[in-house]
Formats: structure tokens, sequence, C-alpha cells
């Protein structure tokens, strides 16, 4: 893949302003819920093959002073999607990848005498629209798009 260096400042614009979203959504999720938070925001640098190395924002999240998880960024050139933070808490992290309207998948061409076949399998049938999607990798490899019960969930499993 080649870009052009305009079109990879794009991207990394656009990953940037992904995390301030998340960062405002989860923010006003958590409130809704009735918590106390406070939120700190670090500048780190990426590395990426791509794109070399860019500046972005890791945030962390104080819940009613005890809990603690964080936003880390994790790259922008993820196979079959857009891009990928890990939210880490004291028990681990989980993954939030952003996908395409149908998500990835598959493409495979059968060629015979006077005719030819495409047959195309995605790899998650429940990507109906672009976004954030959790990975949950722990039992059944699937996708669950992002939500506030989402959110609560992934903390309960962080902490």
């Amino acid at each position: 893949m080649t870009l052009t260096k305009e079109e990879i400042l794009a991207e990394i614009s656009w990953f940037n302003e992904q995390l301030a979203y998340l960062r405002n959504t989860f923010a006003a999720w958590l409130k809704e819920e009735g918590h106390e938070i406070d939120i700190s925001e670090e500048k780190i640098r990426n590395t990426e093959g791509l794109s070399g190395q860019y500046d972005t924002f890791k945030y962390t999240f104080v819940v009613d002073k005890t809990m603690k998880f964080c936003i880390i960024p994790y790259g922008i050139w993820i196979i079959a999607a857009r891009g990928r933070i890990d939210i880490s808490g004291p028990s681990g992290s989980e993954k939030l990848i952003y996908h395409y309207k149908g998500g990835p998948s598959s493409t495979v061409e059968i060629k015979s005498v006077g005719r030819c076949e495409k047959l195309t399998r995605k790899q998650f049938d429940n990507i109906d629209e672009e976004g954030w999607y959790w990975y949950d990798d722990s039992t059944i490899r699937k996708m669950i798009k992002l939500s506030k019960e989402t959110l609560v969930y992934l903390m309960g499993r962080l902490q």
C-alpha cells in the first residue's frame, strides 16, 4: 500500500479525533451511570511501518476514585479494519476495533471451463454499520458493537 504524506497525516488526524471522541463518549456514559470521573491525558508517540512515528494520546480514567482504566492507542494500520485501541485495567486489556460496514471478509474465485464464480464469506455476521466494536476473544471470537452497556461490562472485566 502506498499513501501520500497528506493521506497518512489525514489518517493520523482521524485516529486522534476518534480517541478524543471515545474519551468524551466514555465520560458521558459513565456520568449517565452516576459515576464521578477524573480523566488525564498523556501525549505518547506511536510507531507504525506505514506512517513511521506520530504523536497520539493515552487517556487514563479514574472512576469513583477507585476504578482505573486507560484508553491506549494501538494503531491505525490494522489488517481488515481502520484502527484499534486497547482498554487496559488492573486485570488485563480488551480490544476495540474500528470496522467498516460489513466488516472483514474473504473472497474466493472459482474458475471452470466457461464460467467464473466468486464466493464471499464475512468473518463476522453482525457488523451492520461502520464504527467501534469490542473484539471478544475470551471464548468465541465475536464482535460486539460498542455501547454504554458494553463499556460498563468491560470495566467489570478489567477491574
